[in-house]
């Protein structure tokens, strides 16, 4: 097989690669910020290895899976030393060891028994991996995260001299929310919350500061202008691609 990407998925996913930079640009610029404080994470559930290579083709080096056999099949088959792999889905406390011996960033840690568990298995296989505490704003049975009140705990729950190194919060929005409204409210607060937890337990996270991970294909916007630091963007990288149909994200 061909390690050469195909041209015309290398044509349109140029297109769309920087459609979502130059959304990225202008919801920054809009907001005030710095478009260069905003990463693009590439998320690749249900895209094959020959897109991801195209993806690095155009310059991408992190990739997030929301599966353990998909991350562990994906980061395995693309062998490529260069790309980090984020996991962005729950993280099941029978599938650490697999996740964590291929991921570099996490972005779910839940809860402190989660915690616990991330961080011995860590020390096991002698990796190192950053992590963001998941907080649940959206109200949503179907999610899950911390409570406001239980971050700050979390937080304490990491060993500051241990193998995960805590680098922010994450966030979902609502799923359906026409208007924005919630989903505006969740990333304030998320907002909020990480500000709080930067003025009192600044030295505790791994930068000096609180990363936000909140913001998908369909609100990028109203998380870049809440301050989110890495938006995670699947459909509006990947769609119209020949032979892929991904589902959103």
């Amino acid at each position: 097989m061909s390690s050469h990407p195909d041209p015309e998925v290398l044509s349109r996913l140029s297109i769309n690669r920087s459609r979502v930079l130059e959304r990225i640009r202008l919801a920054a610029r809009g907001a005030g910020r710095d478009p260069s404080d905003v990463q693009l994470l590439a998320v690749t559930k249900s895209v094959d290895l020959a897109t991801i290579r195209a993806l690095v083709a155009l310059g991408e080096s992190e990739f997030g899976e929301n599966r353990a056999d998909a991350l562990v099949s994906k980061a395995e088959g693309l062998g490529d030393p260069t790309v980090r792999w984020h996991f962005v889905g729950p993280i099941q406390r029978n599938k650490v060891r697999k996740i964590v011996a291929h991921a570099s960033i996490l972005h779910s840690l839940d809860s402190t028994r989660l915690i616990g568990s991330v961080q011995r298995v860590a020390a096991e296989l002698g990796r190192t991996v950053d992590g963001y505490l998941q907080v649940w704003l959206s109200g949503e049975r179907s999610k899950q995260g911390l409570l406001p009140s239980e971050v700050a705990q979390a937080l304490e729950a990491i060993d500051p001299d241990g193998p995960l190194r805590p680098v922010g919060l994450m966030t979902m929005g609502p799923l359906e929310d026409a208007s924005g409204e919630r989903t505006r409210r969740v990333f304030a607060q998320l907002q909020a919350i990480g500000q709080e937890l930067e003025s009192s337990h600044h030295r505790r996270f791994r930068a000096g500061r609180c990363l936000l991970s909140m913001g998908m294909s369909g609100d990028l916007e109203w998380a870049v202008a809440s301050g989110s630091t890495l938006v995670r963007i699947g459909t509006d990288l990947f769609h119209h691609l020949p032979h892929s149909a991904p589902p959103p994200l």
